[in-house]
């Protein structure tokens, strides 16, 4: 929600929202010139060049030294991973992500459930030199119909809460294989859970393939997963069965560190 006009509000009231309205474009956009800012929030250029100095000023800000643009840095990320009790997940996997970023030399994301905005966001990425290079960012949103850490976290939830997120869901068409319907969807889910594992073959962006893996919690509830991204080419390459054994070991060797007990 962004900021408008307030009538009847105190100075500090006032200023506290804006500092707000301008984190959630900030978190919407990767990055912003201010003159596009301003229009956005209604507010003079003077004063919003004030409040984006402030929050440069105390790490929450970086701008561009090239293009002036302004964008969120991690810290803030860091305070809602501490927040939302994700950053136990993030250190335990950290060795284990690294190790398989390395050894199929691919970019790996971990990602949460967002029931609310019924969407992921990307919690950690291991970037490998020579992967490709994706849109996704720690700290963004990504939507659950055609990302491959999506599904697998839709496809574990419970009946009431897929129908909940299903319910007047946006399929947004990325690409021409992108699903576009809830009957379509939940076939994908069906498949999903049989096979334990989601893939996003060119779904999200051209070129990519990805395959994901749920991440358990000591409760045994999926809590999380990870996926590993190829180009297409570079898929076509490797052995699908032998790259999927290690993502789900992985997968279950973070889980057991956060309590998980497999039966």
């Amino acid at each position: 929600m962004y900021y408008k006009k307030m009538d009847n509000k105190n100075n500090n009231v006032a200023s506290v929202e804006k500092v707000f309205a301008i984190i959630e474009i900030l978190a919407d956009k990767r990055e912003i010139a201010l003159v596009d800012l301003s229009k956005k929030l209604f507010m003079s250029k003077s004063t919003l060049f004030r409040f984006l100095q402030t929050m440069k000023d105390l790490g929450y800000v970086n701008q561009d030294k090239a293009t002036e643009k302004y964008s969120l840095n991690t810290k803030l990320y860091g305070i809602s991973s501490n927040a939302l009790g994700t950053s136990d997940i993030t250190k335990i996997a950290n060795r284990y992500v690294h190790n398989l970023s390395r050894d199929l030399k691919e970019t790996v994301h971990i990602a949460l459930l967002d029931v609310e905005s019924k969407q992921i966001i990307y919690i950690y990425k291991e970037n490998f030199n020579y992967s490709l290079t994706m849109m996704s960012q720690v700290g963004k949103k990504a939507p659950l119909h055609c990302t491959g850490l999506g599904k697998i976290l839709l496809s574990y939830c419970d009946e009431e809460t897929v129908s909940k997120i299903l319910k007047d869901y946006n399929y947004e068409l990325f690409t021409a294989h992108t699903i576009k319907n809830e009957a379509m969807m939940r076939e994908e889910l069906d498949r999903i859970k049989n096979q334990g594992y989601a893939e996003d073959i060119n779904e999200h962006e051209e070129n990519v393939h990805c395959i994901a893996a749920p991440i358990f919690d000591q409760f045994n509830n999926v809590v999380a997963a990870i996926s590993v991204s190829w180009s297409e080419y570079r898929f076509g390459l490797m052995k699908k069965e032998e790259s999927l054994e290690k993502i789900l070991n992985c997968a279950i060797q973070i889980s057991k560190d956060l309590g998980y007990y497999s039966k």
